[in-house]
């Protein structure tokens, strides 16, 4: 049995949205395309990965200080998603859609936005959306508003973690790690390995992953030898990468990213674990994350390791240390786990011993990862750490962060 649906698309709701041989069918209309919700198990406890049945239309109250907020309602980002609407000092994150990059999905969008304004009676007086322009959700907002708050997608994902953690919006500065696939910069580049200070209101980029290109653009999600490829190119291991990437294009994809075509740069983490990932064989991805994944698993076999260098967060020295490594799978995957943990939970502390921060913040999808979550705690020892729980780590929380950015600012 199937909710018949199409990947990527929400789930189909009526027998003509079915795409079935069979189907069992009944006669009580669905309101709601509502996935089950997912969860994950963290070392604090449970972390919603996907709000869905069970969790929405439920609100929560919104952290203190924002008792008078306006009412705001914000779209989210173009992956996993979800809009939120602030008032009378509580927030509704919506459930789950999918990505907007299908019609299906954006139908779905479009529907939820007037089906949770009216539940709610809401009367936003802001809206709030991502700072990429070419996202269907800014369109949108655009479309609702002259002047649409527009939320840069990591900071985003740090107010989201504060909010989470009912952080008061006077609480002072936190640190923020916010390791994922991918946000559009100020600058033009797309972020995704960041080591930001800020809080509801404003951010300084204090940090970051050294960029490679992303060759090919959008297939460098789906292709994990790809990122390896560059990323042993510019640890000076080209010959590696031709030793274990031999019926690969090589060649056509070097010369695309010497030409600078279609190899934006960019600082993302989740392409270097894909990068990595390769590097010890697991290529395949037949859907989001899954060689991550398979890389966090292989980890989990190791017992305690010591990092590999990655001074100003450049992982070359890390390449570097290892092509010239005997040590088994499970044993290299744990060292890129503790080296990331460790570079990033150093400069994180620092921040704090130096008293820039009042706190350290987690969010972005990587740290669904919950030995990456683990082992970035424990080099946080000592300090204040705030994660999420009820609020995905992923973009399917980028909606709430921005809602509560928008609320904050000028109030």
């Amino acid at each position: 049995m199937t909710s018949a649906n199409a990947t990527g698309e929400p789930m189909a709701i009526s027998t003509d949205d079915l795409r079935a041989d069979a189907v069992l069918d009944h006669n009580r209309d669905i309101a709601r395309r509502l996935d089950d919700s997912v969860m994950a198990l963290g070392p604090r406890g449970p972390m919603v990965i996907r709000r869905a049945r069970g969790l929405v239309p439920a609100t929560r109250a919104l952290p203190p200080g924002f008792e008078d907020a306006p009412q705001v309602l914000a779209l989210g980002g173009q992956m996993k998603s979800a809009i939120c609407l602030l008032r009378d000092g509580r927030a509704m994150l919506g459930h789950h859609l999918g990505d907007l990059d299908r019609t299906a999905t954006v139908q779905a969008f479009e529907a939820a936005i007037t089906d949770y304004t009216a539940l709610l009676d809401a009367r936003p007086d802001r809206i709030a959306c991502d700072l990429h322009p070419e996202f269907h959700a800014t369109r949108v907002a655009e479309r609702l508003t002259s002047n649409p708050i527009r939320v840069q997608h990591h900071h985003a994902h740090l107010a989201a973690c504060l909010g989470d953690a009912r952080w008061p919006i006077d609480g002072g500065p936190v640190a923020g790690i916010i390791l994922d696939g991918l946000g559009y910069g100020p600058d033009g580049t797309v972020w995704g390995g960041e080591l930001l200070l800020g809080d509801y209101r404003s951010f300084t980029r204090i940090a970051h992953l050294a960029p490679a290109p992303l060759p090919g653009g959008d297939a460098a999600a789906r292709d994990p030898w790809r990122n390896l490829l560059v990323r042993l190119d510019q640890a000076g291991l080209g010959d590696l990468a031709d030793r274990l990437l031999p019926d690969h294009p090589r060649d056509l994809i070097r010369q695309a990213v010497a030409k600078g075509l279609n190899a934006p740069l960019s600082s993302s983490t989740g392409r270097l674990f894909d990068a990595f990932a390769a590097a010890l064989g697991l290529h395949d991805q037949t859907y989001e994350g899954e060689a991550a994944m398979r890389l966090e698993t292989l980890a989990r076999q190791a017992g305690p390791v010591e990092p590999w260098p990655m001074p100003g967060f450049d992982p070359a020295p890390m390449f570097q240390a290892f092509a010239t490594s005997s040590e088994p799978s499970e044993v290299l995957a744990a060292r890129f786990h503790e080296s990331l943990a460790q570079a990033f939970a150093a400069a994180a502390r620092a921040l704090v011993d130096g008293g820039r921060a009042k706190a350290v913040a987690l969010s972005g999808g990587c740290f669904q990862n919950t030995f990456l979550m683990e082992r970035t705690l424990a080099a946080l020892q000592g300090v204040p750490v705030l994660t999420h729980s009820d609020i995905p780590a992923n973009d399917g929380g980028l909606a709430f962060g921005q809602a509560l950015v928008a609320a904050a600012k000028g109030g």
